[in-house]
């Protein structure tokens, strides 16, 4: 009985050094909570640690068998009082000490409050002084052999892996976690996606643990699943021999728990290694649940994790959120995939590479396998084992096919990785796939919806269910971003994936034959959130859907439902890409989405009729005048069949049918189609209807065309207010007003208006369009043409240029944009006496003309004068006369004697005539114009003034001089 009062006195200090301890802790805390400590609380904070100490060293005393009973009974009332004073000491702590949750205020006032307490502190620290000179004296009084020859206890290492002699980087993740220790976090979360290296760092982690703590336990512990979870406390009971570890009634997670939760049985280091099922750790509310089958609902294995201030336990995890919760709300450390220069250090070290090391294809793979360092431990044995190149296992990778799937699908052995654990890229992450969708359904349905989407910029609209509750849509993404299986690339909104991800979780929908059902769902999502056209106003909705687009259009899929969501789609991208001048890819969207809709609705369905028309546009926009007219003039018999003639759609088809005629110089057809649209426009929308001053405008373009300047200036003004009320500063929807009206101002000479309107016109364009769309680039046309007339002949040819560069690239060489600016470049080489090259763009421009419209077309005969007028300047007299008189010929039939067009051609037969001195055909030919002016453009007009000056100065060549003097009259402004 001898041994009682010893093992009570052992007691007794084991249980004031736990107690005091962490009052130690307390007074720290308290210390930096407040500004200032009082001064009896800072001699405490040294007193109590000598306290501690002395004991501890009695403790050990004890434990070596130095004290005797007699001994022992008489320093236990001191260990007791000293323990009574502690715990007066800690309710002092508890009043003055400011939580948390306590505001500046209350912080502040305990604060204060503090001093009141300076007496009580003062007389717990004298007691204690004392009790420690005792301790002190019979430490003094007594010679032991010395503490450090007490035996020390074996400790125990079990992990299981060895330690990697090529271990890569990871050092500020090692480095953190330590700080996170010495922090008093006994908890430390590693978070990240599978095969990241977690368990990597956890093993490189326990080795420098053991090196630089040779007195500590280190524990490793599988939590993937009970049984292993229990297997692994089995494992560590046997090693550290804990009684009653035979004994089948013994609760072994219990056993192991308690053990390493006393205090005295430190210090130790746990590795919870794969903690990433929320249901087997903290169990479910479902019955079917494995933590409800063999646990049943009382108890969890996050329960049977220790807590101890003397042990720290490190926890691996795909779920960021599993490890914020084992790590008492503790935010977990990210583990990102390497950074290229440790990715690159792994791939060469697991590769071994020769000196024959091509850098490039390295650093290519490196971004193909998204720096993961399980993908790259695996390519790096796949490479190895089979003798082949980086290149060639990278076009593997590349194909997209079975092989792809084959070497994600590669399971080659990896020393520092569980081997109950297949390796693979594929099947490291299935494990996150079949968690996800046995725990939150809707999350594996937006995982699969962004598998067979496009990876990048994927909008939360896409992934949205209709009426989906928002609570219900965060979860579900947020467990994605748990399981580092999706980015977010703008808060909430935009979604993206790592293509290995992408295509992996393609293989596990394939696997379960479920990737087709998804294939189908992408193509409705995406056609459902498609633009129905391509205006300007959905260029932005359509940038951000295309990628998706181009995706789905790419599945094989045949039902009817699916071939008319794709007609529907490739419908509104025809357009789109035709608001891009991307002429090609426009043509083979529509005339699929036709086909597709001529088969399935018939060739007069409402739908087939609107992509006959939008293919009508576009081979109007190419010039295909033929091909567009028999596309309008289907589309226009269908809908007025179907929808009636004054439906809107129907007036649309019937107001670009005017355009059409107009280009083909069929004058009377054209405005009477402009007409009727602006007609039932005015009484089926109202005068103010964007689609009512669209037509507007286009009429007035009409009568510009026909020199109707005034009609066309009433028009173009119309519709200019109207927009300018209706939209504000909305360049988009009237840029074709503001460049129509600088046309009409500068044919009337108004030179400074028109410019206005072209500069307004270019700042809209290039800020909503971008510098190279023809919209822009056909004001930058005009303005050089402005420039020209203006004489400013060095702006005029920079403008040209740049204008034909653009259209060059974007419709090619023989486009009728094109060969506008081709012809107009050639006037300015005229105007500089550059003839030759003036030459060559009239021939450019001529052949271009008259392949695409015809020999008779105005804008042909347009050329053929301005050649005529080179040849003139050239005194190549006769090829003028030739030309000329082709040019009058043509502009009398298609445009009419009285036409400004026609009239400056007769004017130029004017000058002809007289370098020829037939001065009866040249006076006729200058009153006809003369006459034609006056009536068109008025008497102030400069073209009337200088077609009087040529008549008057012909007048006094022959000596008609009252002649001469009348018109040299009526050729000054009035």
């Amino acid at each position: 009985m001898a041994e009682i009062s010893v093992i009570r006195l052992v007691s007794s200090i084991t249980q004031l050094v736990i107690f005091g301890s962490k009052v130690v802790s307390r007074l720290h805390e308290f210390q930096s909570s407040v500004n200032e400590v009082p001064k009896t609380f800072r001699d405490i904070m040294i007193q109590l640690p000598l306290v501690i100490d002395t004991l501890k060293q009695t403790e050990r005393q004890a434990d070596a068998g130095h004290v005797g009973e007699e001994t022992a009974k008489a320093l236990r009332p001191v260990v007791d009082e000293c323990l009574s004073q502690i715990k007066l000491l800690e309710d002092i702590l508890a009043k003055a000490m400011p939580a948390k949750e306590d505001s500046d205020w209350k912080r502040r006032f305990k604060a204060l409050s503090s001093f009141a307490h300076d007496g009580d502190v003062q007389k717990i620290t004298a007691s204690l002084e004392r009790y420690v000179q005792t301790l002190t004296y019979y430490q003094a009084s007594q010679r032991f052999e010395p503490i450090l020859e007490i035996p020390r206890r074996k400790t125990c290492f079990m992990v299981r892996f060895d330690q990697d002699p090529n271990f890569i980087g990871r050092e500020d993740t090692i480095k953190e976690i330590g700080e996170r220790f010495k922090m008093r976090q006994r908890r430390v979360a590693v978070a990240g996606i599978g095969g990241v290296g977690k368990s990597q760092i956890a093993i490189e982690y326990c080795y420098r643990y053991r090196d630089s703590h040779p007195e500590a336990n280190v524990f490793w512990v599988h939590a993937s699943n009970y049984a292993r979870f229990k297997e692994e406390y089995k494992n560590i009971a046997r090693e550290l021999s804990l009684p009653g570890i035979d004994d089948p009634d013994v609760d072994t997670l219990q056993l192991v728990s308690k053990w390493l939760s006393d205090d005295i049985n430190g210090p130790w280091l746990l590795v919870l290694d794969n903690a990433d099922d929320m249901e087997i750790l903290f169990g479910s509310n479902s019955p079917t649940s494995p933590q409800q089958k063999i646990q049943g609902p009382a108890t969890t294995l996050a329960s049977y994790l220790p807590r101890s201030p003397n042990g720290s336990i490190i926890i691996t995890t795909r779920d960021r959120r599993v490890g914020e919760r084992l790590a008492n709300r503790q935010k977990p450390i990210s583990v990102l995939p390497f950074m290229t220069a440790d990715a690159e250090k792994l791939l060469r070290c697991k590769t071994l590479e020769s000196d024959e090391w091509d850098r490039v294809e390295s650093i290519e793979l490196l971004e193909a396998l998204g720096y993961l360092p399980l993908a790259i431990t695996q390519a790096a044995a796949f490479v190895s084992e089979n003798d082949i190149t980086i290149t060639e296992y990278l076009e593997m990778l590349r194909a997209g096919n079975s092989d792809t799937e084959d070497i994600l699908e590669e399971d080659l052995l990896d020393p520092g990785r569980d081997p109950e654990i297949r390796n693979s890229v594929f099947q490291t992450w299935r494990l996150s796939f079949d968690q996800i969708r046995r725990q939150k359904p809707r999350a594996a349905e937006i995982l699969s919806l962004m598998a067979v989407l496009d990876r990048q910029a994927i909008s939360d609209a896409l992934l949205r269910n209709d009426d989906e509750r928002n609570v219900e849509f965060i979860t579900a993404v947020g467990t994605l971003k748990a399981f580092s299986l999706i980015t977010e690339e703008r808060k909430g909104a935009i979604f993206g994936m790592h293509r290995l991800v992408q295509f992996s979780t393609q293989m596990w929908l394939k696997s379960k034959h479920e990737l087709i059902k998804w294939q189908e769902k992408a193509l409705e999502v995406v056609s459902k959130h498609c633009p129905s056209n391509g205006e300007y106003e959905n260029w932005a909705s359509w940038r951000a859907v295309n990628p998706h687009v181009q995706a789905v259009l790419g599945y094989d899929l045949q039902t009817e439902c699916c071939l008319l969501q794709r007609a529907a789609i490739l419908n509104g991208k025809g357009w789109y890409d035709r608001a891009q001048v991307r002429y090609s890819a426009a043509y083979d969207n529509m005339i699929e989405a036709l086909a597709i809709r001529e088969k399935i609705l018939g060739p007069d369905n409402a739908l087939t009729l609107d992509t006959a028309y939008n293919l009508g546009n576009l081979y109007l926009d190419q010039d295909k005048l033929t091909e567009a007219e028999t596309m309008y003039e289907r589309a226009l018999a269908g809908k007025e069949r179907i929808l009636g003639p004054d439906h809107s759609s129907t007036l649309e088809t019937v107001n670009s049918l005017g355009n059409l005629y107009g280009h083909q110089d069929r004058p009377g057809e054209a405005e009477m189609m402009h007409k009727r649209a602006l007609a039932g426009f005015e009484k089926a929308l109202g005068l103010d209807h964007t689609s009512t001053l669209r037509t507007v405008n286009d009429l007035a373009n009409f009568y510009l065309y026909r020199d109707k300047l005034d009609e066309a200036e009433a028009l173009y003004k119309r519709a200019l207010a109207e927009f300018e009320e209706a939209l504000g500063l909305d360049y988009m929807s009237m840029r074709g007003t503001v460049n129509g009206l600088g046309n009409l101002y500068m044919r009337r000479g108004r030179l400074g208006e028109a410019e206005t309107m072209y500069k307004r016109a270019l700042i809209g364009e290039e800020k909503a369009l971008g510098p190279d769309h023809t919209s822009t680039l056909t004001t930058v046309h005009c303005l050089g043409a402005l420039y020209h007339h203006q004489e400013n002949l060095g702006e005029a040819e920079v403008m040209y240029k740049r204008a034909l560069a653009g259209y060059k690239k974007a419709l090619g060489s023989d486009h009728t944009w094109t060969l506008t600016t081709v012809h107009c470049l050639g006037d300015l080489y005229r105007c500089q006496e550059k003839f030759n090259e003036a030459e060559a763009m009239y021939k450019w421009a001529l052949v271009g003309f008259e392949k695409a419209l015809g020999s008779d077309h105005t804008w042909t005969l347009t050329t053929v004068y301005c050649q005529g007028n080179l040849y003139y300047r050239q005194e190549k007299l006769n090829k003028a006369e030739v030309m000329y008189k082709r040019a009058l010929a043509g502009f009398e039939k298609a445009l009419g004697p009285d036409h400004t067009t026609t009239l400056a051609t007769v004017n130029s037969l004017g000058g002809l005539y007289s370098r020829q001195n037939k001065f009866d055909k040249t006076e006729a030919m200058y009153e006809r114009a003369l006459a034609g002016y006056e009536n068109a453009l008025g008497p102030n007009h400069t073209w009337t003034l200088a077609t009087a000056e040529c008549l008057g100065m012909l007048f006094q060549s022959q000596g008609q001089l009252d002649k001469a003097e009348a018109m040299f009259k009526r050729a000054l402004p009035r």
